[in-house]
């Protein structure tokens, strides 16, 4: 319960920054910068777990990964700062709460 509350905190954090910085650089910036400090921070977990980044086997979930890096997150969080950009914060927060239920619609579809 901890973990949910302050993950709802970080990302409340998140998106009022967030906003300011998609006006201020673009929607295609923020959610670079957003991809490369994410995966930044999931290195040492890597690393201290031994797992090598860059070295396992992606030929049997190709299509699951694609769906994960460019639909969920890239596309994703290109239109939420999108928006962002001409909503007010809490508006453009609210959308952002229908992602799970349509993320998990489009995999039921594609997945089956």
């Amino acid at each position: 319960m901890l973990l949910h509350v302050l993950g709802m905190i970080a990302f409340s954090i998140y998106t009022v920054f967030g906003k300011k910085t998609a006006q201020r650089l673009g929607s295609s910036a923020m959610t670079s910068f957003t991809d490369i400090f994410g995966a930044l921070a999931v290195l040492p977990i890597l690393l201290i777990q031994g797992v090598h980044p860059f070295q396992f086997e992606l030929q049997p979930i190709w299509g699951q990964m694609l769906y994960m890096c460019i639909g969920n997150t890239g596309i994703a969080f290109y239109l939420y700062f999108k928006a962002l950009e001409s909503l007010d914060t809490s508006v453009g927060a609210m959308s952002f709460l229908l992602k799970p239920f349509i993320g998990s619609i489009i995999a039921a579809i594609f997945f089956r």
